[in-house]
């Protein structure tokens, strides 16, 4: 099946790009925005490899392998790869986070007032705490 992400993947005959041409079954690929001209990344096909993940050329957390217990970094290729199959790189606004820290500590001051609350109950009605 042709998906957003197959027709990004390119041909590599040897070492030089073919360019524009989309290879559906690659024997291997590359990743371009510019129809070829420029290769971002080259992905891991040959012998059966996964095509959604690099080659290994650069360091990266996307490559088909990676050392274990190591952070490897998300490189610009691959925000440039998720931006093309319609990903946005989504930061929150101040407003957003101010909001949220407001709604936050409303809800601590209401529940400390509640526990507050029913512990004056309690020490009023004799020890029982009923719900309001």
């Amino acid at each position: 099946t042709v998906s957003p992400r197959t027709t990004i993947h390119r041909s590599i005959s040897s070492a030089i790009p073919r360019r524009g041409v989309l290879d559906l079954v690659p024997a291997s690929s590359y990743f371009s925005i510019d129809g070829g001209t420029t290769v971002i990344n080259v992905y891991n096909g040959p012998g059966g490899g996964d095509l959604a993940d690099w080659a290994g050329l650069t360091a990266d957390s996307y490559n088909a392998f990676t050392s274990s217990g190591r952070e490897s970094p998300v490189s610009p290729g691959d925000i440039t790869q998720l931006d093309v199959i319609g990903y946005d790189l989504v930061v929150p606004e101040p407003t957003g986070l101010t909001l949220l820290g407001v709604g936050g500590l409303t809800a601590g001051l209401i529940a400390r007032r509640r526990n507050k609350r029913r512990a004056v109950d309690a020490k009023t009605h004799g020890g029982s705490t009923s719900k309001r």
